[in-house]
C-alpha cells in the first residue's frame, strides 16, 4: 500500500521544521551555524522543540541577547530528555509531563502586560536513577543562583533511596500498573526571567513518595507540612493554610475525596518560596470548581471573587458545556467521560490561607486548537490585554508544523490565578509534539513533514492496521503532507 508521507533523506532537510523559523528569527538562524548537533539524540530533541521556544522568547518581547541566552541554555540541557526513538521503541519517551508524553512542556505566563517563557523537564530515568532523582539534582545545580534549602530538607521525606527496600516497592507496585516501565518522581521546571537570570521549581508525585514511606498520601502531605514547620517554619508555619484544604476534602463525601496528586516548591530562600498542593477532583462540574477555588467559603475576599468571575468567564470559552448546561452538571469530555479537574492551591509561608490556581485542560473538551487559541483571545481582548490582538497568530506561528483547525493537543493547560495584588495570572502550557501512543508518535510526526520512518528508526510494519486507516482518514481530510513512503 501507499502511505502520503513528508519525506526527509538529507540531513539538512532534517531540520525542515525550523526552516520558516530561520527566516525569520535571526538568533535561531545564528545559532544553528555554531551549535554542536553530532549527537543524534540531542539533534532530535532539538529539531522539534528549538522552533517553539525560539517563537515564544520572540513574541514575549525577550531582546535579542536574552533570545541567545536561553536558546543556548536550552541546548545545553537537551541531554536531560535522553534517547530519541529507536528501532525496538522500548527508549521513546513516555512521560507524564503533558498530555502527549513530551518530556518537553513550554509554558507561556501572562499577566496582562508582561510575559514570562517557563520550560518544564522529565528528566530522563536511566536504570541506575530509576526515578531520575539523581539527574534533576544535577541539572539544578547546574544553574547559578538556586536555593537547595527547602530542596534538601523535603527531599528527607520524599527521596526514594537507590537499592533501598522502598525503591523495589516502588518498582514492583508500579510494574503491576498502568504506569509500568517508567514510574514518575521527580520533575522539575525553569523560569527565564526578564533580567536574565534563572528560576527553578521542582514537583514531586505524591504517590510515589507515598508509596515509598508505606504510607497514606494524606498521611505524607501532613507529615511533610510538620516537618518543614520544625525544620524551617517555625514562625511563619504553613500547617494554618494546610488546615483547611484539610477541613474541605474531610468535609467531602467519600466518593469525592481529592487527593494530592503533586507536591512543588520553588528553589529560592525559604521565606520567599511557595509550597504547592496540586489536587485532582473526577467531578468536572462548574459547582465543584467553584467549590475547590473557594475551599467551599473558607477563602473569601476581592482576590478570591475575581477569580471567581475569571472562572465563569472562562469556562464556556473552554469546556465547551453543550446547551442546556446547568453549572451542577458533571461535563464529560469529547469520548463521553469525566475528566479529572486540577487545582494547585499555594501554601506561602506565614500566610493562614491558601491560594488557589485552577488548570483547565481544554484538549479534552474543545474541538481542536484553533478554537482553544481564539477562546483564549477572545477572553484576553475583554480584558484589554493587547494578547488578544496578537495570540491567534502567534500561536500558528509557533506551531506552524500543525494544521491547528484539525488537530488538538498544542494546549496541555491554561491555568488562571490572582495575585494578591488583584492582577490576573494566566498560563498556557504548550506541548511541541503529538505523541499519545507508539502509534500516534509514529503518526503525527509524519504529519509534522520532518522524516521518514527510517529517521524515527521504526518499521512500517510496526504500525498497526488500525493506525493506517486513521492515517489514510486524516490524508483523506487534508491534514498531512503529500509525499509518498511504499509500506
Amino acid at each position: 500500500m501507499t502511505i502520503p508521507i513528508a519525506s526527509s533523506t538529507q540531513d539538512t532537510e532534517y531540520h525542515s521544521r525550523l526552516s520558516l523559523f530561520r527566516r525569520n528569527n535571526k538568533v535561531l538562524e545564528k545559532l544553528l551555524k555554531v551549535l554542536d548537533l553530532s549527537d543524534k539524540d540531542r539533534k532530535f530533541w532539538w529539531t522539534v522543540s528549538s522552533g517553539i521556544l525560539a517563537v515564544l522568547l520572540e513574541k514575549c518581547s525577550y531582546d535579542d541577547n536574552l533570545q541567545l541566552k536561553f536558546l543556548r541554555l536550552f541546548h545545553q540541557i537537551l541531554p536531560a530528555f535522553g534517547p530519541r526513538p529507536n528501532e525496538q521503541g522500548d527508549c521513546i519517551r513516555w512521560s507524564p509531563l503533558t498530555l502527549d508524553s513530551s518530556p518537553i512542556d513550554f509554558s507561556w505566563n501572562y499577566d496582562g502586560s508582561n510575559s514570562i517563557v517557563r520550560l518544564a523537564i522529565d528528566n530522563y530515568a536511566s536504570p541506575d536513577d530509576p526515578f531520575a532523582q539523581k539527574a534533576t539534582k544535577t541539572l539544578l545545580h547546574s544553574f547559578p543562583g538556586m536555593d537547595f534549602e527547602l530542596f534538601n530538607v523535603i527531599s528527607e521525606e520524599v527521596w526514594i533511596k537507590p537499592g533501598s527496600e522502598a525503591e523495589t516497592r516502588v518498582l514492583e507496585q508500579y510494574s503491576k500498573s498502568s504506569y509500568a516501565g517508567r514510574p514518575c518522581h521527580i520533575l522539575s521546571a525553569l523560569d527565564f526571567l526578564k533580567d536574565g537570570s534563572v528560576t527553578a521549581k521542582v514537583y514531586v508525585t505524591a504517590r510515589t513518595a507515598a508509596c515509598a514511606k508505606g504510607t497514606t498520601v494524606a498521611r505524607l502531605v501532613s507529615n511533610l507540612i510538620q516537618m518543614l514547620d520544625a525544620k524551617i517554619f517555625q514562625a511563619t508555619p504553613l500547617m494554618p493554610a494546610y488546615q483547611v484544604i484539610d477541613a474541605y476534602n474531610e468535609g467531602l463525601p467519600k466518593s469525592e475525596k481529592q487527593s494530592v496528586c503533586l507536591i512543588s516548591w520553588d528553589c529560592v530562600k525559604p521565606l520567599q518560596s511557595r509550597v504547592k498542593l496540586y489536587l485532582s477532583s473526577r467531578k468536572t462540574s462548574l459547582k465543584v470548581i467553584r467549590d475547590m477555588w473557594t475551599q467551599r467559603g473558607r477563602l473569601t475576599g476581592p482576590v478570591i471573587d475575581k477569580g471567581l468571575e475569571c472562572i465563569d468567564e472562562l469556562w464556556p470559552l473552554l469546556y465547551c458545556p453543550p446547551e442546556g448546561y446547568r453549572g451542577e452538571d458533571e461535563l464529560k469530555n469529547r469520548d463521553g467521560r469525566s475528566q479529572a479537574v486540577l487545582m494547585n492551591l499555594e501554601l506561602k509561608p506565614g500566610k493562614s490561607l491558601p491560594a488557589p490556581k485552577l488548570y483547565i485542560q481544554p484538549s479534552y473538551f474543545c474541538g481542536n486548537d484553533m478554537d482553544v487559541a481564539k477562546s483564549l483571545a477572545r477572553w484576553f481582548d475583554s480584558k484589554g490585554w493587547s494578547l488578544g490582538k496578537t495570540y491567534v497568530d502567534d500561536l500558528k506561528y509557533a506551531f506552524s508544523h500543525l494544521s491547528m483547525e484539525k488537530g488538538i493537543g498544542a494546549h496541555t493547560y491554561v491555568s488562571i490565578g490572582v495575585k494578591e495584588s488583584g492582577h490576573i495570572s494566566v498560563t498556557m502550557y504548550l506541548s511541541p509534539l503529538e505523541q499519545n501512543s507508539l502509534d500516534n508518535y509514529i503518526f503525527n510526526y509524519m504529519g509534522l513533514g520532518l522524516m521518514k520512518l527510517e529517521i524515527l528508526h521504526i518499521p512500517p510494519t510496526r504500525i498497526r492496521s488500525s493506525t493506517l486507516q486513521s492515517l489514510t482518514d486524516r490524508i483523506r481530510d487534508g491534514w498531512l503532507g503529500s509525499k509518498t513512503l511504499a509500506a
